[in-house]
């Protein structure tokens, strides 16, 4: 019966371990989806703000004030 009991204690701890490993693996699994969501909107912004510079030569006021909002 002893050594049932050492065993049910050791195999505790292994799952305790586990999970804690387990959760710190998806904490870092959603920083590292947040940190790339934050890199693509900064990518698609930077897209749209070099596509309109790219037509600037031929705005007019209006486009510049436009261009100035964003």
């Amino acid at each position: 019966m002893r050594l049932l009991l050492q065993h049910e204690i050791l195999f505790g701890y292994i799952m305790f371990h586990e999970r804690s490993r387990v959760h710190k693996i998806e904490d870092e699994i959603t920083e590292t989806r947040e940190a790339n969501q934050t890199i693509n909107a900064a990518h698609r912004h930077i897209t749209i703000l070099v596509t309109l510079g790219e037509s600037a030569i031929t705005w007019n006021e209006e486009g510049f004030q436009k261009y100035q909002l964003r």
